[in-house]
């Protein structure tokens, strides 16, 4: 369609999808009441699943974190740029989902609830966290970053640092 899958999911405003403010450092604390969720993060190369309750949460304004038994993350706020709940009706069943986008439209992260999920605190969330700008739109959206920029100075292509990117990652002790 030549539109981000922000776009998209903005493009159903009012009828599936409700804007809600992206500021994950005062939302991240509230995901708890979900109980049981699916947490789902990925881009081109990965998809990483896990199912399990949003605990054992830090916030703070450069990066916040969710050290739970089944939900590891680490999240830098300042790339949670749109947010919307989303809801897709089928013959069976209503699935629902928190997402958040980059600036640039990118999915940054999803959280979809399951039949174990507390739907009246998802509501409540959503009325909570409910964005002014119900409009079927976002932007202006911005370009995205290139690579070095987007994942701390190393580029895919580069050559040059390959080695070095290569060390420090077999270096890291805390990932």
């Amino acid at each position: 369609l030549g539109i981000s899958e922000c776009e998209f999911v903005a493009a159903f405003a009012g009828e599936g999808s409700v804007g809600i403010s992206a500021d994950i450092n005062a939302l991240l604390p509230e995901l708890g009441t979900l109980g049981e969720v699916m947490a789902l993060t990925r881009n081109e190369s990965s998809v990483h699943e896990k199912i399990g309750e949003y605990e054992n949460v830090h916030t703070g304004k450069h990066a916040a974190m969710v050290l739970s038994d089944d939900i590891d993350l680490r999240i830098f706020p300042a790339n949670w740029v749109h947010g919307f709940a989303v809801e897709k009706s089928g013959e069976t069943e209503t699935r629902r989902s928190l997402q958040f986008f980059d600036a640039a439209g990118d999915a940054v992260h999803k959280i979809h609830l399951r039949p174990e999920s507390d739907t009246r605190a998802y509501l409540a969330l959503i009325e909570r966290f409910r964005s002014d700008d119900q409009g079927p739109h976002v932007g202006p959206l911005r370009p995205r970053r290139a690579e070095a920029d987007a994942y701390g100075q190393f580029n895919a292509g580069d050559d040059a640092r390959r080695g070095e990117l290569r060390s420090r990652w077999e270096g890291m002790t805390d990932v």
